[in-house]
């Protein structure tokens, strides 16, 4: 009797190592899985949050462009903008432009491949 109390002791005891087992890898399983939700959720604060500062950049521009509309709405509006983007004054008005000397404006040359390789020719001889 003893004999077989021993053995169904042993009995459970590899049914439990077993059971362990099964248990560590749907563990693991379920790590894996939280993982991967984690990595989703981290992406679509992500995806939220550009989508959120776009939003506010298209507000913000929405209400440049109404301020515009309603400047545009009046006359003494459209005045002011058709003297500030092409210069234009009235008869009898005279137009006063100011040049800053400090900086003197140079021509920039582009360089391109040709003037590039002069250059090297040159500096070779």
């Amino acid at each position: 009797m003893d004999n077989i109390i021993h053995h169904t002791h042993k009995k459970s005891l590899g049914g439990s190592v077993f059971t362990i087992l099964l248990l560590i890898v749907f563990c693991f399983v379920l790590l894996l899985s939280c993982i991967k939700l984690f990595k989703k959720y981290r992406h679509a604060v992500e995806v939220k949050n550009q989508y959120a500062r776009e939003y506010e950049k298209l507000v913000h521009k929405q209400s440049e462009l109404q301020e515009s509309i309603d400047r545009l709405s009046s006359p003494s509006g459209i005045e002011y903008e058709v003297r500030e983007r092409y210069r234009v004054v009235k008869p009898g008005e005279e137009l006063i432009l100011v040049i800053d000397n400090k900086q003197p404006i140079l021509p920039t040359e582009q360089a391109g491949f040709f003037n590039n390789l002069l250059n090297i020719l040159i500096f070779w001889k």
